[in-house]
């Protein structure tokens, strides 16, 4: 599946346990129980400028391939594995606040 959420206000969303291919969640806000658990993303995901609120999870997501993530914003605390992979990746940058 490939999504482009560019700008969007996601409410409830739930991708725990699929797998995307590309996915554009460029400035994108992430409010109440937005889920990402388990999630499997492929060649490409970017959250330039997305803003997580406290109750969006991304326990145990898998980025495969450029993951962007310059100027996102997390009010919720980033699950290790997503630091580590950022961490592990030159192109990417954050501004976690855990």
């Amino acid at each position: 599946m490939n999504l482009d959420l560019t700008g969007a206000v996601l409410i409830d969303l739930d991708l725990s346990r699929c797998r995307v291919h590309h996915a554009t969640f460029t400035r994108a806000k992430f409010s109440l129980e937005c889920l990402v658990r388990q999630a499997v993303f492929g060649s490409n995901a970017q959250f330039d400028g997305a803003v997580f609120g406290a109750d969006a999870s991304l326990s145990r997501a898998k980025f495969g391939g450029v993951t962007g993530i310059d100027g996102a914003e997390f009010a919720m605390e980033v699950p290790a594995e997503v630091v580590s992979y950022l961490a592990s990746r030159s192109d990417a940058q954050s501004s976690c606040d855990q």
